[in-house]
């Protein structure tokens, strides 16, 4: 299977400014359930990823201070790439290896064209598997 099959394409994607503040990137991964929000620069180019999990310890380390810092301040810019027509396997040794649990997909032109997750892999490894009995 190859990672095009199992990602979330860009038109789906939430993506935040980086001047979005902790509390309300929380506030919208709660509401659209989702794990990680991309952010984006004005002219909609990807300049960073941000987890709950990033979220989570921007409040640990700085208190209630922590909700009011901006992404841009806590985003991590070292984006993780996969290409869309990689095989899963690839995606999921990358993650493995950065133990990251999303990894931005683009095509051969280096463009961004969706996510992918460690509940995407597993989500499609287990509907082929369905499929296959």
């Amino acid at each position: 299977m190859q990672v095009k099959e199992a990602m979330v394409p860009t038109d789906q994607l939430i993506t935040v400014s980086p001047y979005v503040t902790v509390l309300e990137a929380m506030e919208s991964l709660v509401v659209n359930r989702i794990g990680s929000l991309v952010i984006t620069s004005e002219d909609s180019e990807v300049i960073g990823i941000i987890t709950s999990r990033d979220l989570f310890q921007t409040i640990v380390a700085y208190e209630n201070e922590g909700l009011t810092k901006t992404l841009q301040e806590i985003m991590s810019t070292k984006l993780l790439l996969v290409n869309e027509n990689d095989l899963i396997n690839t995606a999921v040794m990358k993650m493995n290896d950065t133990r990251s649990h999303h990894i931005l997909v683009k095509n051969n032109d280096g463009k961004i064209t969706g996510l992918l997750s460690s509940f995407d892999i597993v989500r499609e490894v287990s509907w082929e598997s369905l499929k296959i009995q």
